[in-house]
């Protein structure tokens, strides 16, 4: 049997394979490499069994490249993480960021339907509880306050799914990820966006780069901004659930384990570490782990951005026998090695 893992050279999705495959899944990555490119491919063949990592280039709105994957193979399980993610970038292209991330996953659950898929685990995200109070259980309040079509577009789809599982034999599990940030400890997979990145991580990493290993890069990561110094927390920034991406992946691994047998329709889980860490917390720890300067500036708060935002997660402790064991000192540790062995 094989898990087809839609978006599989992505942040997410590469270190959820690298888990699948040392967990003993093979794994057929769906991927339009347009965030990610195929050197990735590469280094999770080298993290495990490279023969049962395989993979197909192609858009999940492509019905001829979803029949070819699961044509190609006995598929068992459906993980999707393929879907634009950038916040930002949703307020200027709602109608692909509707297409992409509702109209794909509804074309994924109509593959499920016709090839009768046991089970399928979606990566889904703290911004469906929109407005609702932290700290966030699975039982708060969902689809209102949304301030965002990334976010509705991962609100829809859970609807979709919810919809899809209660009228099929397909067994879904919904992941509402908090703050993924990190890299894989061997410094071979880790986030690194194309372009301008949007998040925080990703842009600290780039700004410790320019500062201290290649001077010559855009002049834009010559220091960090932080958005809103102003917030009612107690150094005045955002509070944020940040976790690291290799306990997310083995999040979907317990998820896949979960799924089997035990006759569930739909079910939804927080996956995050149920503590708050204040982004200048973050930005410090970088600093004091690493030994790097930082150059940052507060700048105006960004409309929408919420002051608060943490999860419970007790759900997944619980049921899926998961629960995060990696701090903020292992994520700033792990992510500025990737960018050390990546720029050597």
């Amino acid at each position: 049997m094989t898990v087809l893992v839609t978006g599989g050279l992505g942040f997410i999705g590469s270190h959820t394979v690298v888990e699948l495959v040392n967990h003993g899944c093979s794994v057929l990555i769906l991927d339009d490499t347009s965030n990610s490119s195929l050197k990735v491919l590469d280094n999770i063949r080298s993290l495990c069994e490279p023969t049962k990592v395989e993979f197909v280039k192609g858009t999940i709105l492509d019905d001829s490249i979803l029949e070819r994957a699961f044509e190609s193979r006995v598929i068992d399980t459906v993980m999707h993480f393929a879907a634009f993610k950038s916040v930002k970038e949703s307020m200027t292209r709602p109608l692909d960021y509707y297409e992409n991330n509702v109209y794909g996953t509804l074309k994924l659950l109509q593959h499920c339907k016709k090839y009768n898929i046991r089970r399928f685990v979606f990566s889904s995200s703290a911004t469906v509880y929109g407005s609702s109070p932290s700290p966030l259980s699975e039982s708060s309040q969902i689809g209102t306050g949304i301030t965002n079509p990334y976010g509705r577009s991962k609100y829809i789809s859970e609807k979709l799914i919810n919809d899809f599982a209660t009228s099929s034999n397909t067994e879904c599990i919904i992941l509402r990820y908090f703050n993924p940030v990190g890299a894989h400890p061997s410094g071979l997979i880790g986030e690194d966006p194309h372009g301008i990145p949007n998040n925080l991580m990703p842009f600290l990493l780039r700004v410790a780069q320019k500062n201290h290993l290649d001077p010559h890069m855009d002049n834009i990561y010559a220091s960090l901004s932080i958005l809103g110094n102003d917030y009612n927390t107690p150094d005045g920034t955002c509070i944020r659930d940040f976790i690291h991406v290799v306990d997310l992946a083995k999040a979907h691994v317990a998820a896949y384990a979960m799924a089997s047998g035990n006759g569930l329709q739909c079910e939804v889980f927080n996956i995050g570490t149920g503590k708050g860490t204040s982004v200048l917390e973050l930005v410090s720890m970088f600093v004091k782990t690493n030994g790097l300067d930082i150059p940052f500036v507060f700048e105006e708060r960004r409309n929408g951005d919420l002051e608060s935002v943490y999860c419970q997660c007790k759900k997944a402790n619980r049921v899926l026998n998961w629960k995060a064991e990696r701090t903020v000192e292992d994520i700033v540790k792990d992510s500025w090695h990737f960018i050390q062995k990546r720029s050597s």
